[in-house]
């Protein structure tokens, strides 16, 4: 009878070099953070320049204000938020002299 050992032949079982994953480890986690489509403009200050920066951006995040301090963190930062039918919530930040927009978008 020819039986090699190189194939497997497990006929649907388990076969030892197969990782397994032991769940009892890694506890479950209710998901509380919302994604957003993320829009950052940053009004340009030079003379006769009008045109403003605009970053894209997918985050995660449970709360946009808490987001806008954690990327300006280590700055004074004055913020206005401003939520929006639907879920989404407009972030103003006056920091430095420099007044940014972030617009939450929920996906």
């Amino acid at each position: 009878m020819y039986f090699p050992f190189l194939e497997l032949h497990g006929w649907g079982k388990r076969f030892a070099v197969w990782p397994q994953t032991i769940y009892s480890e890694v506890p479950l986690q209710e998901e509380t953070m919302a994604q957003y489509e993320l829009v950052r403009e940053i009004q340009n200050l030079c003379r006769n320049n009008q045109m403003r920066d605009v970053f894209f951006e997918e985050v995660e995040t449970a709360d946009p204000e808490d987001y806008v301090r954690a990327v300006l963190k280590g700055k004074h930062v004055e913020l206005t938020v401003d939520p929006q039918p639907g879920g989404a919530v407009t972030v103003y930040a006056a920091c430095d002299g420099l007044t940014q927009k972030f617009i939450f978008t929920p996906i």
